[in-house]
């Protein structure tokens, strides 16, 4: 009597040759019968990043319908009396596991509790249906007590390792003039970017406005032997402020503007560039509003001779 245990939720990983450290618990009352896994589903990891997790399992010497694992089997009073002979598939590359035993015999009218442990770092991403194949001894229950070893078994858990949606290249604030900056993918690829001002992998503060934008990459993947895909994004806020000072080519270096240079709108200061454009000459950094004059024998700006005169306007008061 072949009977495929196809129904029970378990999960184990590939390796046997180290004992798992993990320690079990008792989920026995919430379990059939014939016992089985305490929970269905691992915890979610991340590609790339450190996993460990661990899940708790019964396996009992209690008699019960054969129909409830296989219903070709209806009517059959059977129990298990042993397991072992483990083998694994479908799990990510990276993660490795094994169980506190190799094999689990339930004593009289009682049962084993074991567990089994995952850890490793895993590298593909996506939800992995993560098989194990075992060897069941199976007996018949009753009058005659007959015996079928190494049943063909499967137990089946679900595994969501999820991609990796860090970037780089952005900064927190921003001014509107500031110009385009590139976004770097440092996790996994083939995602997209989108958000205010958002074009490819490219962020214009100018077309994204003042404001509070938020800025998102977002990135789907199966990997492996992944049976579905997994999803993962990332978020980063920037602060655009507006452009409300205009700023003037300071050519000669006197801290004054050229009054016929084209302005630039900024937030701060640029360098070469000042808040005003009164220059009287952007060209002689010793003709500017406000400088002061000297009368001389030959009227000009010597600095030796004469009384001195101070004018606010670009003219020589002394003619």
């Amino acid at each position: 009597m072949k009977i495929i245990i196809s129904s029970i939720l378990w999960i184990f990983v590939s390796s046997f040759q180290i004992l798992s450290q993990c320690t079990p618990f008792d989920c026995s009352s919430s379990l059939p019968a014939y016992g089985g896994i305490c929970d269905t589903a691992l915890m979610d990891g991340d590609v790339n990043q450190a996993y460990s997790d661990f899940e708790s399992f019964i396996i009992t010497d209690n008699c019960f319908d054969a129909g409830l694992i296989d219903p070709s089997q209806a009517g059959n009073n059977i129990k298990i009396t042993n397991v072992d002979n483990f083998s694994f598939s479908g799990l990510p590359n990276g993660i490795v596991g094994n169980t506190d035993q190799t094999a689990y015999s339930p004593p009289n009218n009682s049962y084993v509790n074991g567990c089994a442990s995952f850890i490793g770092t895993p590298t593909e991403a996506g939800v992995f249906n993560v098989t194990i194949d075992f060897l069941a001894d199976i007996q018949l229950c009753g009058w005659l007590p007959i015996s079928v070893a190494d049943n063909a078994a499967s137990y089946i858990m679900w595994l969501t390792i999820n991609p990796d949606a860090s970037f780089t290249g952005l900064a927190s604030t921003y001014c509107e003039s500031d110009g385009i900056v590139t976004m770097t993918v440092t996790g996994t690829t083939g995602g997209t970017f989108s958000g205010p001002g958002v074009t490819g992998n490219m962020f214009d503060p100018g077309v994204a406005g003042p404001g509070t934008h938020t800025i998102q990459y977002l990135v789907t993947a199966q990997e492996g032997s992944a049976v579905a895909p997994a999803t993962a994004s990332m978020q980063i806020t920037v602060q655009v402020s507006a452009a409300t000072t205009l700023w003037y080519a300071d050519v000669d270096g006197d801290s004054y503007g050229d009054p016929n240079s084209s302005p630039i709108a900024s937030c701060s200061s640029i360098t070469g560039y000042v808040s005003n454009n009164s220059d009287c000459d952007d060209n002689d950094n010793t003709e500017y509003p406000g400088q002061t004059w000297y009368l001389g024998v030959d009227g000009d700006n010597d600095g030796y001779f004469g009384s001195q005169l101070t004018d606010s306007q670009c003219e020589n008061p002394g003619g």
